[in-house]
């Protein structure tokens, strides 16, 4: 691998306050607890709960590709910071759809159009970020392939840094070393003591405690086999997973920092090879709260409107802005581009303001547009003290009108409104909304 020192990769607990995550640069992150790590894309967005890898001292103008597919319908995203403000973000990257990858335990799983991937060429020598993250805030598994890598010369040594939040530390963790080609026969080793709690780390205090030649057999018997397939990425390489490959899974238990290393048997051989991770991302830390929901007309009285500004993840063109949500009309209304991917409404107040119902008339402004009406939402709103926090699930009705959603009051400066189906229609669609508060 091309790298100046040791590569390591550190897994932290990641906590995020906003309910999306969309494509774009990296503009800045901030640490805003000890435990909490925030990166925010150029777009505003930044990532919801996950971890973080980070490579350490990286040469410039290496080259390398990471793809992050979710496991059971988990949707990941994905960042890449390169140095403080720059990077790249992904949450869906279609050209990586169809990728296969062969993981041990989890059998061939194929890429959809929710995979996220970041390639990415290091401009300066320093340290790499990869950060790893679920939509909304959402838990779950994920297996992320890392290319670019190599053995050589064959004593060459490669390897990162564990060390797993207690939201997640009963959970597996599976790294593998798949070689591109069947020349180079892998070798992995995994290490910890006191000195990997140190900075620099101190490895006059470090120990290995287990090896790995060939999964399956010997000092890795109980690591499953490779399922056939290796990994194939559509947009990037193809790698041969065989019975030489390695690979090794524990259970942390702890938050003591664990080294997993990478090199060849006997150093003996040299190659080309790709790292396969497979993790639980934390999540956000949520709370849910029982709505109340009435799906009779709706009234304004009483209702302080605090919105100041609107937008959504799309629109389909320029008569269906998402302004049409605040110009209290059913004629004109906000439309989606597309179903795929996330949809949502954001809406902005001036100040935070306590809230406790909205009215949102979900009803299509276009003749024979009736089944793009939205039916199936979920609101998420943030509080004063940064917990994400979805107050409701709520169905409305196919009707024209305002319809009334209350719930108990929280103050915010925001909300999100994450549209999870219409009544049959090709795109989502909605006249207006109005958020009550004081």
């Amino acid at each position: 691998m091309r790298r100046v020192g040791f590569l390591a990769i550190i897994l932290l607990l990641l906590i995020n306050v906003v309910p999306s995550f969309a494509q774009g640069g990296v503009s800045g992150q901030s640490n805003v607890a000890d435990d909490t790590f925030v990166i925010t894309c150029d777009t505003g967005e930044e990532i919801i709960g996950g971890v973080k890898f980070t490579f350490l001292n990286i040469n410039p103008g290496f080259n390398y590709r990471v793809t992050a597919i979710g496991i059971d319908d988990f949707d990941p995203s994905l960042a890449v910071v390169t140095a403080p403000g720059e990077g790249r973000c992904n949450d869906d990257e279609v050209r990586a759809a169809t990728s296969e990858v062969a993981v041990p335990g989890f059998g061939l799983l194929t890429a959809t159009n929710r995979t996220a991937q970041v390639t990415v060429n290091t401009p300066r020598a320093g340290n790499v970020d990869v950060i790893v993250g679920g939509y909304q805030g959402a838990t779950g598994q994920f297996a992320m392939v890392i290319e670019g890598l190599a053995i050589n010369p064959r004593t060459e040594l490669d390897g990162f840094l564990i060390s797993v939040p207690s939201v997640v530390q009963d959970q597996e963790i599976g790294v593998y070393m798949v070689s591109r080609y069947t020349n180079l026969d892998s070798y992995m080793m995994l290490w910890t003591g006191e000195g990997l709690q140190q900075d620099p780390i101190n490895f006059d205090t470090v120990t290995a405690i287990l090896d790995c030649d060939d999964v399956a057999v010997g000092n890795c018997a109980s690591v499953p086999a490779f399922p056939g397939g290796g990994v194939s990425i559509a947009n990037g390489n193809t790698y041969v997973a065989g019975a030489t490959d390695a690979g090794i899974i524990m259970t942390p238990n702890s938050n003591e920092k664990f080294l997993f290393a990478f090199g060849s048997s006997n150093e003996g051989s040299t190659g080309d090879y790709a790292i396969i991770v497979t993790g639980t991302v934390p999540g956000s830390l949520t709370e849910t709260t029982t709505s109340t929901t009435t799906t009779n007309t709706g009234t304004t009285a009483n209702c302080n409107n605090v919105i100041s500004s609107v937008d959504a993840s799309s629109q389909y063109d320029d008569t269906y802005g998402p302004e049409n949500l605040l110009d209290n009309n059913p004629n004109t209304s906000w439309s989606s581009s597309t179903m795929e991917g996330e949809q949502y409404i954001i809406v902005l107040f001036d100040q935070p303001y306590s809230v406790d119902r909205i009215l949102f008339n979900t009803h299509s402004a276009s003749p024979g547009f009736e089944k793009d009406s939205i039916k199936d939402f979920e609101l998420v709103v943030i509080s004063q003290n940064n917990k994400l926090t979805t107050i409701f699930v709520g169905e409305a009705q196919l009707q024209q009108g305002y319809q009334e959603f209350t719930f108990p009051a929280v103050t915010t400066d925001r909300i999100g409104i994450n549209i999870l189906s219409n009544h049959g229609g090709t795109t989502y669609e909605a006249a207006d909304l109005i958020v009550c508060g004081q």
